[in-house]
C-alpha cells in the first residue's frame, strides 16, 4: 500500500481484516476483498491475480523433531496450529484432495489463532504445522524458515476479488484505489 499512499497523500485508508461476510455498503466501507466471485447482485468484482494455492507449512526444526506427514491422515499425530473465525470461534477445517475426493481435517489444536499471518509465524517458530495460502508465507518459504508438506493434497482456491457497490459514479478516490490494485495485483501477497 506504500506506493498507493505516496501517490495519493489525500486518501485515507482503513484496512479492516474480518473473516465474516460483511455488507460493505451497510457497514460504510467503499470496497472489500473476497475469495471467489460470488458477490451480491449490486456489487462489481475485479479479479486480483490468479488462483490461491493452499499449503501445509512447518519449520525445518519442527519437521526434524516430529517427522514429515506423508498423507493428510498423518496430521492427527502432529501439533497443528488452527485458525478460528473471530465471530464464531469455530476452527476452520483444513481442506485436502485425496484420491479425487475433498477431505476435511479439523485440527485438535493446542494453539488457536484468528489470523493466518499468526498461524504462519507460529509455524516458523516451530510450534507446529499450519494450513494457509502460499502467498502469505512466500517470504518465509523463500528464506527456508518454512517448508511445504503434503503438497500433492493441497487444493487451489478461486482468485481473490476486489468488490465494490455498482454505482453509476464511482468516487475518484475509490476509482484510483481500484485502478492501483488492479495494476499491482501481481505484487500482492495473499
Amino acid at each position: 500500500m506504500g506506493p498507493f499512499m505516496d501517490a495519493y497523500p489525500e486518501v485515507r485508508l482503513s484496512l479492516i481484516f474480518d473473516d465474516n461476510l460483511v455488507d460493505i455498503a451497510a457497514q460504510g466501507f467503499d470496497a472489500g476483498l473476497r475469495i471467489g466471485e460470488l458477490l451480491e447482485k449490486d456489487m462489481i468484482g475485479a479479479r486480483l491475480g490468479g488462483p490461491l494455492q493452499t499449503v501445509v507449512l512447518g519449520s525445518p526444526d519442527y519437521l526434524a523433531r516430529n517427522g514429515t506427514p506423508k498423507r493428510p491422515a498423518d496430521l492427527a499425530a502432529h501439533r497443528c496450529i488452527a485458525f478460528a473465525f473471530t465471530r464464531t470461534r469455530a476452527i476452520s477445517p483444513w481442506e485436502f484432495v485425496v484420491d479425487g475426493h475433498q477431505v476435511e481435517f479439523t485440527p485438535d489444536a493446542r494453539l488457536v489463532v484468528n489470523t493466518l499471518p499468526l498461524c504462519i509465524t507460529a509455524a516458523a517458530q516451530g510450534l507446529g504445522l499450519a494450513f494457509a495460502v502460499e502467498g502469505l508465507a512466500a517470504p518465509l518459504l523463500a528464506s527456508g524458515a518454512l517448508v511445504k508438506v503434503l503438497e500433492p493434497f493441497c487444493p487451489t482456491y478461486e482468485p481473490l476479488h476486489l468488490y465494490y457497490p455498482s454505482r453509476r459514479l464511482v468516487p475518484p478516490k475509490l476509482r484510483a484505489f481500484i485502478d492501483f490494485v488492479r495494476a499491482n495485483a501481481h505484487n500482492l501477497r495473499i
